[in-house]
């Protein structure tokens, strides 16, 4: 009975129970790398983001720019 039971940890750990869905091609997914004029350019905002967060008081009601 043990030797069954050990069987069949075995065999469902190898085979698994769920139906695994595995593509047949790879699909590739290309990102971007933003160039250093457009991180140069957001650099306001993020200046603002964290002057906000290490100096809340410095911040308006409304900071949607």
């Amino acid at each position: 009975m043990i030797v069954f039971a050990c069987a069949m940890i075995i065999i469902l750990g190898l085979t698994g129970c769920a139906a695994k869905n595995i593509p047949t091609t790879p699909t590739e997914t290309k990102v971007e790398e933003p160039t250093r004029a457009e991180t140069i350019g957001k650099m306001p905002v993020i200046v603002d983001a964290l002057g906000c967060i290490f100096a809340p008081q410095t911040c308006g009601e409304n900071t949607d720019k």
